[in-house]
């Protein structure tokens, strides 16, 4: 039996005629999905305390001795105080002038009117030993008064305690020899 002569190009074309066809659409993609929230930043704040036992031993330390040299300079303040009225009752047994303690005080008053830049502390230390100066006036001790008004006038004329009533004499220079 003699087959038929077949033609490949037939074939082919019927093959390709059959997959020329396009594939079904698959299925429709889903919606993108709508832009999600912002995420949620939370801060933790977590403090650490470090504790340094070396370092709170010196603190301590050195705030004992604030106390000790405050405690001192109350003793030392007080012994001032006591020397100074000593020194007033000593100035009453000399012959004070009326008008120079008159004088003094006044002087005293004026510096501390016009005292700027001076703590308070300081100004109202001067006050008081101006009282003492008054209070001495008042009792005929005018050495005394004169005392405790330079006091009060050196208080606020420096902003601290004078150091002394009365000024140091200037060193002598020797003179040199060749």
């Amino acid at each position: 039996m003699l087959l038929p002569r077949f033609d490949h190009r037939l074939l082919l074309m019927a093959l390709l005629a059959g997959c020329s066809k396009q594939a079904p659409d698959p299925a429709p993609a889903p919606a993108p999905a709508p832009n999600p929230p912002p995420p949620v930043i939370q801060t933790i704040v977590d403090t650490v305390v470090v504790r340094d036992t070396a370092l709170e031993r010196q603190v301590a330390r050195l705030e004992t001795r604030i106390a000790e040299k405050d405690a001192r300079i109350e003793t030392l303040e007080g012994q001032l105080a006591s020397a100074q009225e000593e020194v007033a009752r000593m100035l009453a047994t000399s012959q004070g002038n009326r008008a120079e303690a008159a004088t003094a005080i006044a002087e005293a008053e004026l510096a501390i009117r016009s005292a700027k830049g001076i703590p308070s502390a300081d100004v109202a230390a001067a006050r008081r030993t101006l009282k003492k100066a008054s209070e001495a006036f008042n009792a005929s001790n005018f050495s005394g008064a004169v005392y405790y008004a330079n006091q009060a006038k050196g208080r606020v004329a420096t902003g601290r305690r004078p150091k002394s009533s009365t000024p140091a004499p200037a060193p002598r220079k020797k003179p040199v020899t060749p």
